[in-house]
């Protein structure tokens, strides 16, 4: 504080000096301590645990970290020269920022009265400035390097930021240098112009809108981008501009647009195709089917779809189609048409027929799917079961009846053989009556054969 010899004028001095909240102390050029305020002397207090006092080196209350800088400022100070300096102390195991004023203090003769010195706890401005830096540097460095097209538009169309990404987009595609100030509306190269700016409109109304755009360049090349808009605001909530975000999604809408081709194509063909086709997923649940898939069940698409391929099997075989399902999405293999898969189904109206089909199991986007191609052989297998019943029919009369076509047939080439060995037997013995006798047992045997063919025919019918 000041010498015992108070007077009115360091009665104020000292009032001024103890009221403010920077320390302050008056050094000689020998670092010994000639006046200092309350705020210093509770400072050193807190830190030092130590009274200070007039006449103390000052260099003994100086925290490590500030040894030097106190040093190279005291010597300017002693040069005539003003120093202010912002630096972080170490104390303790804190660090507090703190800024520094040296300045020398003369007499009205400019005699050298001692040097000043302002330390000021900056700790908390400090941080905030950093922090505000840090979160500018760290923005800028992103919006700079963001790799998706980024700029920031004014309500009324003028570019205020952007980035190098969407810089060298432009570059590239309309062949124009992008600039602060300019006018964002001779930049926009979509193919549908209006449909980007309606989507601004919402943007600075406050919404987040995000649009697929098909763009074109001034080479005539057509390329698809994400846009992304939305509203910035500032701390008090006013309208700073809108974000135009973009990035290429040419490739994979291609391949979407190539996909949706193939899909159509795929749906073209099965359609028109003249077998009935369904497709189900790996939980057996219908995904598509055709018209002749209609003609042979009787339901409609709008009723097969999402209905599981149980609808179309009989009750009684339902556990036992649980089964095979079961197994062959397990095991996925292809069954040709014609390799005798035949399996009961059953009709919307409830009628039971017997189908073939074809299998084949394939991926799509990670999904295992199953191709059927279901063919109606009803009355094919039908036609079979008949054709073998009249088999049997045939070789059952066959059986029975061979014997008696055997006998007349053997008693004809006997009178036949005994004919050629001596004709003058013929006129010896009635051989006309007993070939007569013979034929005439022959054609009883055949039409009796043809008789219980045709009984036994219908009696199957």
């Amino acid at each position: 504080m000041l010498n015992s010899s108070e007077t009115p004028l360091s009665n104020t001095l000292k009032a001024i000096l103890d009221s403010s909240p920077e320390s302050f102390v008056l050094l000689s050029a020998k670092h010994s301590v000639i006046l200092y305020n309350r705020t210093l002397q509770l400072t050193i207090y807190r830190f030092f645990n130590k009274s200070l006092q007039i006449g103390d080196d000052y260099q003994d209350y100086l925290f490590e970290s500030t040894r030097q800088l106190y040093a190279n400022s005291f010597q300017k100070a002693l040069n005539g020269e003003v120093t202010i300096v912002q630096d972080e102390a170490i104390v303790g195991d804190k660090t507090i920022w703190l800024e520094y004023k040296m300045n020398p203090v003369y007499d009205t003769n400019h005699e050298l009265v001692g040097i000043a010195l302002y330390v000021k706890n900056i700790d908390a401005q400090k941080k905030a400035e950093l922090a505000l830096e840090y979160t500018n540097t760290t923005y800028e460095a992103i919006f700079a390097n963001n790799t998706e097209g980024l700029i920031l538009v004014s309500k009324d169309f003028k570019i205020l930021q952007f980035n190098n990404a969407i810089a060298r987009r432009i570059f590239e595609n309309l062949g124009k240098k992008i600039y602060v100030g300019a006018d964002f509306r001779t930049f926009i190269y979509a193919k549908y112009p209006q449909e980007l700016l309606d989507v601004f409109a919402l943007a600075v109304s406050g919404e987040t809108i995000e649009r697929e755009i098909l763009t074109s360049t001034v080479y005539g090349e057509d390329i698809w981008f994400m846009v992304k808009m939305y509203p910035v605001f500032d701390k008090h909530q006013q309208l700073l501009g809108v974000v135009v975000q973009s990035f290429s999604i040419d490739e994979r809408k291609n391949a979407e647009i190539s996909m949706q081709e193939s899909e159509m194509k795929f749906r073209r063909i099965i359609e028109t195709a003249p077998i009935a086709i369904l497709i189900v997923d790996n939980q057996m649940k219908i995904t598509l089917c055709n018209p002749e898939t209609e003609k042979i069940f009787g339901y409609t698409y709008d009723e097969l779809f999402n209905q599981h391929i149980d609808l179309l099997i009989p009750q009684r075989f339902k556990n036992s189609h649980h089964l095979h399902t079961a197994e062959y999405l397990e095991m996925p293999r292809m069954y040709q048409m014609g390799a005798g898969r035949f399996i009961p189904s059953i009709t919307k109206e409830g009628k039971e027929i017997i189908v073939e089909v074809s299998l084949n199991a394939f991926v799509i986007n990670g999904k295992q799917l199953v191709l059927a191609m279901i063919q109606d052989v009803t009355g094919r297998i039908q036609n079979e079961i008949q054709l073998k019943e009249q088999v049997q029919i045939l070789e059952k009369i066959a059986w029975q009846h061979s014997h008696e076509i055997r006998r007349p047939v053997a008693n004809i080439k006997g009178l036949i053989d005994l004919i050629n060995m001596d004709h003058e037997a013929i006129h010896s013995i009635p051989t006309w009556t007993f070939l007569e006798q013979e034929v005439e047992t022959l054609d009883k045997v055949i039409h009796k054969i043809v008789a219980d063919t045709y009984r036994d025919y219908k009696g199957k019918k």
